[in-house]
């Protein structure tokens, strides 16, 4: 019985190096770990604000260097009661505003630009009191890529200058 069942091994270890299925080196990944590492890719740059009083826009760019689109979902802050995605839009020769609670699509190898009378983030009930601290905290969040911590530095007059990415 020992003899068959080495006989058996032999002859299936011989047919898989033969056939060029016999395993070389380590073991591979499974093709889902593959799939996962193929997806995006994003950095988050350019981090700016408008501050005004209790209202503010949130500008940056996100640059995705990965093979799979992913989406911005929406941005958090402590330092305000909320913050939505918004985009201005032309309509009959009128600058119009409108929610985007969906967030914006970053394509494969692509980029998306927040911007002064495009897309950006609106902050709303600004806490005085947290902007005075001259920092302010946002978490970047999107559908598939973990969020994004930034800060802005955000001056006496209540301006936002450039940001910086903490993670």
């Amino acid at each position: 019985m020992t003899h068959r069942l080495l006989i058996v091994i032999s002859t299936v270890w011989i047919f898989l190096g033969l056939s060029g299925c016999a395993p070389e080196g380590p073991p591979q990944e499974a093709p889902e770990t593959a799939v996962e590492a193929a997806g995006p890719r994003l950095s988050v740059e350019g981090v700016h604000a408008q501050l005004m009083g209790e209202m503010g826009a949130v500008y940056f760019r996100v640059v995705n260097q990965g093979s799979a689109s992913d989406r911005l979902v929406r941005v958090e802050t402590p330092a305000a009661e909320s913050a939505e995605t918004h985009e201005s839009l032309v309509e009959d020769g009128v600058v119009r505003m409108r929610a985007r609670p969906d967030g914006f699509e970053i394509p494969a190898g692509g980029s998306l630009s927040l911007e002064p009378g495009g897309k950006h983030v609106m902050l709303m009930g600004l806490d005085t009191a947290a902007m005075a601290t001259g920092r302010l905290p946002l978490t970047v969040i999107f559908e598939h890529t973990p969020p994004v911590e930034v800060e802005i530095e955000v001056d006496a007059a209540g301006e936002g200058g450039a940001g910086h990415e903490h993670g």
